[in-house]
């Protein structure tokens, strides 16, 4: 059976798509199955795609915590949320939201990625959680939670926490020095992002 050319070229297309469509599962398998394996696929879904996220500014709190006072001497009330971890009480002093900020679409690429974390060093510091980025979708939400030299992170409900690259510890800080430099701008200007 002779084959014609025209056949040959669609027989050549076919196997070459099949070919390219398994190797993107395995690259997209390679690049996130330890982190995938670490916070798992419902977390990792909702910092892919939650149509909901958000900044908080964290401090470990106590239950008889008491306002914070402004320069002027007014007590304001600092605390936006509490939340409950590792049998320590951790207050949300501020937050922010995050969804159109720049550069947050590539962080939330980032934070799925293997390549963003540090696999051969074991975390220190954990525990001294500063900082969060919470995804919020219809039913629920996933918490990253990040000491204060972004070196650390883990999400709430996993408690192994994992080391940052350097480029993404930088990166990170970068992120939340911009986000809380427009909120404390907005809220100089009588605004509401920093909620």
């Amino acid at each position: 059976m002779r084959v014609s050319p025209g056949r040959a070229a669609v027989l050549l297309i076919v196997v070459l798509g099949v070919a390219l469509a398994a190797f993107n599962v395995y690259f997209r398998y390679a690049t996130t199955n330890r982190i995938h394996a670490q916070w798992g696929t419902a977390a990792l879904l909702r910092v892919a795609e939650a149509p909901r996220a958000e900044w908080w500014d964290l401090a470990r709190a106590d239950a008889n915590a008491q306002p914070d006072a402004t320069p002027t001497g007014q007590t304001v009330e600092t605390v936006v949320e509490r939340i409950a971890l590792d049998g320590r009480t951790f207050a949300v002093r501020r937050r922010g939201d995050l969804i159109g900020a720049r550069g947050f679409v590539h962080l939330r690429n980032a934070l799925g990625q293997n390549a963003s974390y540090d696999w051969t060093r074991e975390p220190t510091g954990a525990g001294a959680w500063r900082w969060a980025i919470a995804f919020v979708d219809d039913r629920e939400r996933t918490v990253l939670l990040f000491d204060d030299a972004f070196r650390v992170a883990r999400t709430f409900e996993s408690p192994e926490p994992v080391t940052l690259t350097d480029k993404m510890s930088a990166g990170l800080k970068t992120f939340f020095a911009e986000q809380t430099e427009r909120a404390n701008q907005v809220g100089h200007a009588g605004g509401a992002d920093a909620r």
